[in-house]
């Protein structure tokens, strides 16, 4: 096994090193402190390629469209204002 660091010291990316998939546990980290744009999250962990955050954000974001797609019938007729 390779020693691969993150090169951050919080206690989240220390402990994700040993037992996580590589940046998942960062990602979350990032928007649960508030980050909602991708450049946030990009600033929230620099050394992570673009394209590995789009690729970890995917399948959370295909869940969370379903999520509220389910809530949000699309059959309705618009509200029609007067």
């Amino acid at each position: 096994m390779t020693n691969v660091s993150y090169g951050q010291f919080c206690p989240l990316s220390m402990a994700a090193e040993i037992v996580c998939t590589r940046w998942t546990p960062l990602v979350l980290r990032e928007l649960f402190c508030g980050s909602s744009r991708f450049n946030d999250l990009r600033r929230g962990v620099p050394k992570m390629s673009p394209a590995l955050l789009s690729k970890r954000l995917k399948p959370a974001l295909a869940r969370e469209v379903g999520r509220w797609l389910e809530t949000h019938p699309m059959n309705k007729a618009p509200r029609r204002v007067d």
